[in-house]
């Protein structure tokens, strides 16, 4: 589903998405064609199981096939496809299939559990509580490190629904309006054993209880029947695709410290944490502590349910549970998605040295659309004059004028004036094709700039933005840019290097 996601965001920057999928039972292959995105599946799985490797062993047979049979199999598919960059999301596939694989593509590899290796370009791990040097020794010096919530891959209906359903939350429901959400299959019946210890509650008649469960969830039928006969209202639902919607609806959740966690968070709802499997627990943990959750412990012990009732009483009182909401709701903005957008294409771009060639062109973008009103000298600068500033300013050893191309074709300009007090700082600026204003590609290009400035050993990078261009504003924050001071008519900022290529902690921002 977050790959799902991804797919989505690039695809509205003009970058088509092909899904290598294996026909396993719960797949999502009708989901993905209908989403108009294309498929190649994988054969199902016969009897062989046989493996030369013995990397991700505990999570290898969730392949369906031997790791022989995987990589080859799947490079037939890549190179059939010719991409130019694979998304893994896959605890079985580590470095082992991306060199197997994905020779001469680039890789981006999607983590949960920084505890195998990666040959990647760009790693995404989006868990709260990870930090970069978890990844340390796992993946290249070099492979930028996307780490945090800020990189949580939502659906766009999150952000829609975000405002409303935090402003919802000044006032509660009454009935308290409960959500149960363990995951869409529920092997185990996790939520008729929640439903069974709500059934014990003491104050269950202040509830009203909604289950979420998947339409093929082997349990359905029988949590229908429980649902039923319990003595507060509960209604069961299934195959749901407003899920934005209804969440904002909720005043509080039950569920696992699974992706489904961030959504929550993202319009402020609070959540109960129930861990179903080992790799949520850092997350549920983290959550606690920052107290934008209540982690209720493993599903496999029996203590869980004393939590989940001294929970309940806790949050019936509205302080608390506004309290956590508000504090969840902090963490998510709901914009993650469109920044690995970002990142992904950046990797699609090239930089190279502005050529004298490139005069024109670099003239006609800095003027378009009366832009010359927000450089420090508010003024167009002729033609004849901006060749001969250019011709020595690619004689001058303080200054990288660059050009940033996707697939051969220029999309953008980039320049960084070396300070001359202070080598290692440098002062960027940046323009952008008139033609690709509004295909939201401009924080993919200055991500490239950065990129480049921070391979070219700068410490510092400083940007002065008129006050009234709120576009660039918006841009320099969403990466990672912090204000630092105003001198009418511009505003400064200021961002640290020393870390691009080595994690990207990244910042709310558009």
């Amino acid at each position: 589903m977050r790959c799902l996601t991804l797919a989505d965001a690039l695809r509205e920057r003009d970058v088509r998405s092909t899904f290598i999928s294996r026909d396993l039972p719960g797949n999502i292959n009708t989901r993905i064609m209908d989403a108009g995105h294309r498929l190649e599946r994988l054969a199902p799985p016969g009897d062989n199981m046989s493996t030369s490797s013995s990397e991700c062993g505990q999570y290898r047979e969730w392949l369906g096939v031997g790791m022989d049979d995987e990589i080859s199999q799947s490079r037939t598919l890549v190179a059939k496809i010719a991409p130019d960059l694979v998304v893994t999301d896959h605890y079985a596939l580590g470095s082992t299939w991306h060199e197997a694989v994905c020779d001469g593509c680039k890789v981006m590899a999607i983590d949960d559990l920084a505890e195998r290796e990666h040959h990647c370009d760009l790693l995404l791990d989006q868990n709260f509580g990870r930090r970069a040097e978890d990844y340390y020794g796992l993946v290249s010096e070099r492979a930028q490190r996307l780490i945090g919530l800020d990189y949580a891959l939502l659906r766009p209906e999150f952000l829609a629904a975000r405002d409303a359903s935090l402003a919802r939350r000044k006032e509660l429901s009454e009935p308290l309006q409960l959500l149960v959400s363990m995951g869409g299959v529920d092997r185990e019946n996790s939520t008729g054993e929640i439903l069974r210890v709500l059934s014990r509650f003491g104050q269950a008649e202040c509830l009203a209880v909604t289950v979420i469960m998947g339409p093929n969830a082997p349990h359905l039928a029988a949590v229908e029947r429980q649902a039923a006969a319990l003595s507060f209202p509960t209604k069961v639902v299934s195959n749901v695709s407003n899920m934005a919607d209804l969440l904002s609806g909720i005043d509080l959740a039950i569920g696992a410290a699974g992706g489904s966690v961030w959504e929550r968070c993202c319009l402020g709802v609070p959540s109960l944490l129930l861990n179903i499997a080992d790799n949520q627990r850092p997350a549920a943990s983290a959550l606690d502590q920052a107290g934008a959750a209540i982690a209720l412990g493993d599903l496999a012990s029996g203590q869980w349910e004393v939590e989940l009732s001294r929970a309940l009483d806790r949050l019936l009182q509205p302080a608390e549970l506004q309290g956590i909401s508000q504090e969840a709701g902090k963490l998510v903005d709901g914009r993650g998605a469109a920044r690995v957008a970002s990142h992904v294409i950046a990797q699609l771009l090239s930089v190279r040295e502005v050529v004298e060639s490139d005069a024109r062109t670099i003239w006609e973008w800095r003027h378009a659309g009366g832009a010359a009103r927000y450089y420090q000298s508010g003024e167009e600068t002729p033609f004849e004059d901006h060749v001969v500033w250019l011709q020595a300013a690619l004689m001058s050893g303080d200054r990288h004028l660059l050009m940033v191309e996707r697939c051969g074709v220029p999309v953008g300009h980039i320049r960084l004036d070396r300070a001359p007090d202070t080598p290692s700082w440098a002062t960027l600026s940046i323009s952008i094709s008139p033609a690709l204003r509004g295909k939201r590609l401009a924080q993919a290009i200055l991500i490239a700039g950065i990129d480049f400035a921070d391979r070219a050993g700068f410490a510092t990078l400083k940007a002065s933005v008129h006050m009234e261009n709120t576009a660039s504003h918006r841009l320099f924050v969403s990466c990672g840019f912090r204000e630092t001071g105003r001198d009418r008519p511009f505003i400064h900022f200021t961002r640290q290097l020393g870390g691009l290529c080595a994690a990207i902690d990244g910042v709310h921002g558009e």
